[in-house]
């Protein structure tokens, strides 16, 4: 199959350019189709469900699945919490789309960092790679599940008072009460098999499901992968893309153009028969640049 460079140089060799060896070369032609590519690439596959890159996915909410514990205790010293499933046994949890499970028999432990009584310190507690873990800078950038906060003062304090964590299982703010992992590769919902409502923000979904089901456009970057017609438009999609920069010619835009709804006219047609009419809409081809 085509390589990057390849395809590249399909989409030069249509507007009359130089070709090249590599996208990383140091010519003003190699610099342009490097900037280019990779967003003309996924724009191509965000415009049609191509079947290359069709996903089924079942996305968990994050958190847990059982009910929890994690009393706070203090021996005078050291201040501990204690986290398990409230039930015993395993716990079982989705951190980051993943869904995972930990042996809390015995229940897991981590020392927390204390404070003053006239300034007690800010505990985050959470779950990274099954480890118990508490720091007083935030919860981490990286995979985790958050469980709890805490103000903690001083152990003797805490030994004889006591101090109360505060849940925190990263739910939305408010209207939704669950959140779920947006796939690394997720590039658009192509369709969905539940009827719950939610909606993206940043790299989550939100909603009020335990689970969303969807079959979505992941972002194929393995040109192995590509299909001859996903590589006809992409190449004149480049070739689009590229002409105002290398060769500032209108009248071959216009022809370039012309090819590309001959080309898109040809992969309808070819969809059509290779699935039925519910599973495909051919009309997010006009999303691409015509």
């Amino acid at each position: 199959m085509a390589s990057k460079i390849d395809i590249s140089n399909m989409a030069l060799r249509r507007l009359g350019a130089e070709t090249i060896t590599s996208l990383d070369a140091s010519t003003k032609i190699a610099r342009i189709m490097k900037n280019i590519y990779d967003i003309t690439r996924k724009r191509v596959l965000e415009s049609h469900p191509w079947a290359f890159a069709l996903k089924r996915a079942e996305i968990y909410a994050e958190g847990f699945e059982n009910t929890v514990t994690l009393p706070i205790t203090s021996d005078g010293a050291t201040v501990t919490a204690t986290f398990s499933n409230a039930s015993g046994g395993d716990l079982n949890y989705v951190e980051y789309g993943v869904r995972k499970f930990i042996d809390t028999t015995p229940a897991l432990t981590v020392a927390l960092t204390v404070g003053t009584d006239p300034a007690p310190r800010l505990n985050y507690i959470y779950l990274v790679g099954g480890t118990l873990t508490a720091s007083t800078s935030g919860f981490p950038s990286g995979a985790h599940t958050p469980i709890a906060t805490a103000w903690i003062s001083s152990a003797a304090k805490v030994q004889t008072s006591g101090v109360t964590a505060q849940f925190d299982f990263s739910k939305p703010l408010f209207e939704y009460s669950k959140k779920y992992y947006v796939p690394r590769d997720y590039i658009r919902a192509w369709k969905e098999y539940s009827e719950a409502v939610h909606k993206r923000e940043g790299d989550w979904f939100l909603g009020d499901a335990d689970k969303l089901q969807m079959t979505y456009i992941s972002d194929i970057e393995d040109e192995e992968k590509f299909n001859p017609l996903f590589v006809n438009v992409l190449y004149l999609n480049l070739a689009m893309e590229a002409s105002y920069s290398i060769v500032q010619s209108q009248s071959l835009t216009r022809e370039i153009r012309a090819e590309m709804k001959e080309v898109i006219a040809e992969a309808r047609s070819f969809m059509s028969q290779e699935s039925t009419p519910d599973d495909y809409d051919f009309d997010h081809f006009n999303d691409i640049r015509l």
